[in-house]
């Protein structure tokens, strides 16, 4: 048992490193994301219920317009050819 706890903490440990630029305060979305990769459900509807319903709570909105705007400093805002 000992050997698959320390399993899941380094494999944890990997997932979190390799998103080390994640904003800490959202800690709980970046472990409920590696609960559903990592959870062997027999009902895979579960997983699905569960990444949807995390995913309308969360209140924010991605506007298109915002989406598609141009950034300052980017390669299309460089002197023309």
């Amino acid at each position: 048992m000992e050997d698959g706890r320390n399993r899941l903490c380094c494999l944890l440990r990997l997932f979190l490193d390799s998103h080390s630029g994640f904003d800490r305060s959202l800690l709980d979305g970046y472990l409920d994301l590696f609960w559903v990769m990592m959870n062997k459900s027999s009902d895979k509807m579960e997983k699905v219920v569960f990444v949807l319903d995390r995913a309308m709570r969360n209140p924010k909105t991605l506007r298109y317009r915002d989406f598609y705007a141009k950034k300052a400093g980017s390669e299309d805002d460089a002197a023309p050819l």
